[in-house]
This record gives structure tokens, C-alpha cells and sequence, in this order.
């Protein structure tokens, strides 16, 4: 028996998704919700076989990454549904331990099949998505090490939350040095504002260091 956990904010889709995973003798959905905040709960109470998520949910529930993660180490897979047009995130979902993530336009036989496969421990991304992640991966590692040990260092002051008053006190320099520094490391990464930066840094750097 694969027992499931479903979240889906759209109660339609997940009704219908329900009622399609309702109809394999083999699965058991232990609970459903529509409600990121109460997912994570949900995953932990039941502890299941597999979590069904909706990828947009994903992106919304704080720590949603870390708590696939989480989710893996107690032998919980993760399944990412209504997933479309993710290139950017394939790095972050695989580094997450997320076994594949499945397109909203997926079949109810296909369906079934991944939830399978994947309830096996199989990973469900192809090796298009797996050779674009590695190619991802690259990419922020040449950018990471383009920066000086200066900037990163700044970089992270930045990710703190300190403006250049502050971090110019704290590296003992000159307000117009951090906003040098600043400008470089914007243009080197491509990113055009401090907030960029920020989630920049929260988003892929956590995972190089």
C-alpha cells in the first residue's frame, strides 16, 4: 500500500486529483489540504509513503525546500505535480532530495506509473532535466568563484540584512568602497538590485558552501 499526502491550493484540481489516485486499489490518501501552513503538519502526523505537492505551493510555504529535505531523511518521498516550465528550479528540486517533478497535463496511467516508481525510491526526472541541473550547478559555481573573498564577504553582510553604513564599520572601509564592491558583485552575477542579491544568496549559495 502506497499511503499519500496531497496539497494542492486549488480545491478543483485537487478534488479531481483525489478522486483519479482514489481509484488505484494501491494507494491511500491519509489526508489532503489546500493550506501550505498546515502541509508540513500534515507530512509529520501521517508520516507517509509519499507527498504529492503542488509546485506553486512549494514555492510559497516557508522553508518548502528544507522541508522536502526533511521529508527524505525520514523516508518520505517527494513528488512535485503541476510542475511546468521549471528549468530554473530543477538544481534546487534534486538538491532537495525531490524525486521528479510531473507537468499538469500528465495522464491518469502516467500518473500512476511515477507515483510508483517513485514510491520505489526511483527518480522520475529525466536525464534532459538531470543534464540541465548539472549545467545549472556549473553556471553558479563559475559565478561564486568569479567573486573576491572580499565580496562574498560582503555578499553575506548583505544577506544579513546590513546596509553599507554598517558593513563598511564593520570591514573598516569606506561607505563608497562597499558600494563599489556592491556594484561589482551585482554586475558579475548578472542581478540588478540588493534584494536580488538576497535571494540570490538564500536561494543557491546556501547550497555551494
Amino acid at each position: 500500500m502506497i499511503t499519500i499526502v496531497l496539497l494542492d491550493p486549488n480545491p478543483i484540481s485537487k478534488t479531481g486529483l483525489s478522486t483519479i489516485l482514489g481509484k488505484v486499489t494501491n494507494f491511500h490518501i491519509l489526508a489532503e489540504s489546500s493550506n501550505i501552513l498546515d502541509f508540513p503538519k500534515l507530512a509529520i502526523q501521517f508520516q507517509p509513503k509519499l507527498l504529492l505537492i503542488d509546485f506553486k505551493s512549494l514555492l510559497q510555504m516557508e522553508n518548502g525546500l528544507s522541508n522536502c529535505t526533511s521529508f527524505a531523511a525520514n523516508q518520505t518521498v517527494t513528488v512535485i505535480i503541476n510542475a511546468n516550465n521549471i528549468d530554473d528550479m530543477l538544481f534546487s528540486l534534486i538538491q532537495a532530495g525531490v524525486l521528479g517533478a510531473l507537468g499538469s497535463n500528465i495522464n491518469e496511467v502516467n500518473l500512476e506509473n511515477a507515483i510508483m516508481r517513485a514510491s520505489q525510491g526511483e527518480i522520475l526526472f529525466s536525464q534532459e532535466q538531470i543534464e540541465s541541473a548539472r549545467l545549472f550547478q556549473e553556471t553558479l559555481t563559475n559565478k561564486w568563484n568569479i567573486l573576491t573573498d572580499r565580496e562574498r564577504e560582503i555578499l553575506f553582510l548583505l544577506y544579513q540584512g546590513f546596509g553599507n553604513k554598517i558593513i563598511a564599520i564593520i570591514k573598516q572601509i569606506s561607505i563608497k568602497t562597499v558600494s563599489f564592491h556592491v556594484s561589482n558583485i551585482l554586475r558579475k552575477l548578472s542581478l540588478e538590485s540588493r534584494q536580488e542579491l538576497i535571494i540570490w544568496y538564500e536561494k543557491y549559495v546556501k547550497k555551494l558552501r
